[in-house]
């Protein structure tokens, strides 16, 4: 007998999820930042520093890089960084930093000038709310700042589109919409804080950049079976949720498994 619960269950397994989950493929775009076609990351660069920002993966985990142009220290105040939205403001204070850079030197001798140059690169598990960032280089950090199914319940009127995908088995249609920043179903803001420092002297700055969702496609489908999701891109992420149906043949499916269970154990002990 316990071989045949052995070959249910896994049916059993396998029929409960069946079309459980349901996924949001969205992809962001911002009216106050450059992006870049190649990888999706939002840019932004002056004579000072050059900021980049992404989204990609589950949830929209926000990916923040800061790369110091300057020849004098540069730090970032996440005390008072925040992602901003529904009304919201959460801190961007990091639990990890990877950081990475090079340092040139030259020294003098007889022969002339010599030239000099060694790297950096390392991750710093920490929570500090100001993150020093050397000359020429640069840090890297990414929050789950979002929470959990953030993006859910979103109506059927805004899946108005019909939009085609490319698998391994064919073509596939699914529902799509089209959003500006004015009709998102989901709008959101960074507000990033620096400053350099001369003596006791702290000189901050900060830029405030938006963002919004621009296209959502709604598929039961997960995002990496698709060719045009299959490869990472800082614009594009997902979230996904258990449908009425998954949650019903859940139940199901450990009933059943229950169920056999209960059959197996009394047949057993009346051997």
């Amino acid at each position: 007998m316990k071989s045949l619960f052995n070959l249910i269950l896994p049916g059993i397994l396998v029929l409960s999820l069946t079309s459980c989950s349901k996924y949001h493929i969205n992809t962001v775009s911002s009216n106050n930042m450059l992006k870049d076609k190649g990888t999706g990351e939002f840019l932004l660069e002056n004579d000072s520093v050059k900021i980049s920002y992404g989204f990609a993966g589950k949830d929209a985990p926000v990916r923040v890089k800061v790369y110091n142009k300057l020849q004098v220290p540069l730090y970032v105040d996440w005390a008072r960084s925040s992602l901003v939205y529904n009304g919201n403001a959460k801190s961007l204070v990091p639990d990890e930093i990877k950081f990475g850079g090079s340092i040139s030197t030259d020294t003098r001798n007889i022969s002339g000038l010599s030239l000099a140059e060694s790297t950096m690169q390392g991750t710093v598990r920490t929570a500090k709310e100001v993150t020093f960032i050397p000359p020429n280089s640069g840090i890297e950090t990414t929050l789950q700042a979002f929470e959990h199914e953030f993006f859910k319940n979103l109506s059927d009127s805004l899946y108005k589109e019909t939009d085609y995908l490319s698998t391994s088995q064919g073509t596939v249609k699914v529902k799509a919409g089209n959003f500006d920043s004015s009709n998102t179903p989901l709008a959101f803001r960074t507000y990033l804080t620096l400053y350099t420092q001369d003596g006791q002297k702290n000189t901050p700055f900060s830029f405030d950049k938006s963002f919004f969702v621009s296209k959502s496609i709604r598929t039961s489908g997960k995002p990496q079976n698709f060719f045009e999701y299959s490869q990472p891109s800082a614009d594009v992420f997902y979230n996904s949720s258990t449908t009425a149906y998954g949650k019903t043949m859940t139940g199901v499916g450990v009933a059943a498994a229950l169920g056999a269970a209960a059959i197996v154990q009394p047949a057993e002990g009346q051997k």
